[in-house]
């Protein structure tokens, strides 16, 4: 007798990009809700706590005042990593230009910020391997609770290769942007 094969109980439909948007579109996703596609699945985000909102509100100035006109700061906006993955980054430097006709990809970004308070596991977890495998050749999680900050470079399929984790008041630049020096010890006081 041969091996019978069994489907699964369940079948999971996974959703691209384009049909993310229409839900959107149709008001099956409402625009207060906090959502992200992540391999596929639409996942609701935690509200931001204040916190996590003055992070980055305070990285964001201090971002904005040290920037060149080569890039530009974006703040909790959506990433096309690929056709099922869009997650919405807490901050992104990216390289100046316009994106009205597209969300920025994985080549246009030149640092991306993660701030984790309650989505400390599911930054590192979920998020920063996405992140790796597309390429995106320095990610920061910023651990406000553990008052840590992760750099990851050296992007491989696997992940990164190479994690830093410098003392809270060290002076750090993105690998890429020497010139933009970041006291995080100062700005939390």
């Amino acid at each position: 007798m041969g091996a019978v094969l069994e489907e699964p109980l369940v079948k999971k439909h996974l959703f691209d990009v384009h049909d993310y948007y229409r839900l959107g579109d149709a008001g099956v996703l409402p625009e207060t809700l906090r959502t992200e596609l992540i391999n596929g699945e639409v996942l609701e985000m935690p509200p931001i706590g204040p916190s996590h909102a003055d992070w980055v509100d305070l990285l964001t100035e201090v971002l904005v005042t040290r920037k060149t006109p080569t890039m530009r700061v974006r703040t909790q906006n959506p990433l096309f990593l690929d056709k099922f993955n869009q997650p919405q980054p807490d901050l992104l430097l990216l390289k100046s230009r316009s994106y009205r006709d597209s969300h920025p990809h994985p080549e246009d970004v030149l640092l991306l910020i993660e701030v984790s308070g309650s989505s400390l596991r599911y930054d590192r977890e979920i998020k920063l391997p996405l992140y790796a495998q597309s390429g995106i050749a320095e990610a920061w999680i910023l651990d406000i609770r553990g008052q840590q900050l992760e750099i990851h470079r050296e992007p491989q399929h696997s992940g990164y290769r190479q994690t830093l984790r410098p003392a809270w008041r060290d002076a750090i630049s993105p690998l890429s942007l020497s010139h933009l020096e970041l006291d995080l010890g100062a700005l939390s006081l």
